[in-house]
């Protein structure tokens, strides 16, 4: 029996020990720390349409001329933006909201275009060449239009564009 007391006192000993170096565990070299931005987006609900005008003549075409209009629309107020699709064309080194564009079936046919917009919403141009309203809208609505006179070959061109809200 005293035996069996001297065991189960050792073992106990040995447990308790156990327990009590695990309480004052330090780390083994410089701990390592991870953080994230948890970022809420509120749903823009934003609606683009781009639509090309039908009655289109190749030749002699004046400047500013509107070859198709866009209108993008949010369900709240927020800073809205418009630009070229990246890759869809030439860009103007010095204006990002020119582009020249090359025929479908002639890629050496070039119509070259500019973005406007309505002349009540003000915008400016930001990092990546958007052009942005400068406060909250629900709308930025404007045209796409021939960039100086131009004498327009017959064919196909294609146009596009990109559409976002932006937070602040």
């Amino acid at each position: 029996m005293k035996l069996i007391h001297k065991s189960f006192a050792l073992t106990m000993l040995i447990l308790c020990n156990t327990a009590s170096a695990t309480d004052k565990l330090k780390p083994v070299g410089d701990p390592v720390t991870r953080s994230a931005d948890l970022v809420f987006r509120e749903n823009s609900g934003l609606n683009f349409q781009l639509t090309p005008k039908q009655d289109l003549q190749a030749g002699i075409n004046n400047a500013d001329k509107p070859v198709a209009t866009y209108k993008i629309t949010a369900k709240s107020p927020m800073i809205l933006g418009v630009r070229w699709t990246p890759g869809s064309g030439s860009s103007d080194k010095n204006n990002a909201l020119i582009l020249v564009v090359s025929g479908k079936n002639n890629t050496k046919n070039q119509l070259r275009l500019h973005i406007s917009r309505y002349s009540y919403i003000r915008t400016k141009q930001n990092n990546d060449n958007w052009d942005t309203t400068v406060r909250p809208e629900k709308e930025l609505a404007g045209y796409i239009n021939i960039h100086g006179e131009q004498s327009v070959i017959a064919d196909t061109y294609k146009i596009s564009l990109d559409a976002a809200a932006f937070i602040s």
